[in-house]
């Protein structure tokens, strides 16, 4: 609850800066480890350009990926399979977690994002987690997609601009 009011109140700080998208995300999935372990999950990463690099706060950026993560493992099969990855778009680098989980309909898809929404309301969490991840990317000038189909998984695309060299003023 703490975090939506810093969100709500626009009181959260952040430190922007680039980073390697390479970098990121290997420091995402060093810290989720464990519970890749525990939930016996096959990790698949395909990785874009090892130049790729986004304007991002790293903590904020790092709660983004692990909350579209922790969706996946826990709408997902143990030992299922995850995988994640990057692409160059023209101006764009799309971060994308692909499960292979319980996936949903359109109406979960257009609600998924809400705060305090769940689409198994027995399963464990505050429907919060998807929710702040969307409003953190775009407080960082980002977005998150979302393309599912029930029974077959759902890809959550993070979004951000292309962070060039040349952008430093």
């Amino acid at each position: 609850m703490l975090t939506l009011t810093h969100i709500d109140n626009s009181t959260l700080r952040m430190k922007v800066k680039p980073y390697l998208v390479d970098d990121l995300i290997n420091h995402v999935l060093r810290k989720m480890r464990e519970e890749f372990n525990a939930h016996n999950t096959r990790l698949v990463v395909n990785e874009g350009m090892e130049t790729s690099m986004i304007n991002v706060d790293k903590n904020i950026f790092t709660i983004i990926l692990e909350n579209i993560i922790g969706n996946a493992l826990k709408f997902s099969d143990k030992g299922s399979e995850l995988t994640i990855g990057w692409s160059d778009k023209a101006s764009t680098i799309n971060i994308f977690v692909r499960d292979r989980g319980i996936g949903m309909d359109k109406q979960q898809q257009m609600l998924a994002f809400h705060r305090f929404y769940q689409a198994d309301p027995f399963s464990q969490g505050t429907g919060l987690g998807l929710s702040v991840a969307k409003e953190y990317a775009e407080r960082m000038g980002g977005k998150i997609e979302c393309e599912s189909e029930l029974g077959k998984g759902s890809t959550f695309t993070v979004i951000f601009e292309r962070y060039e060299a040349e952008d430093i003023q």
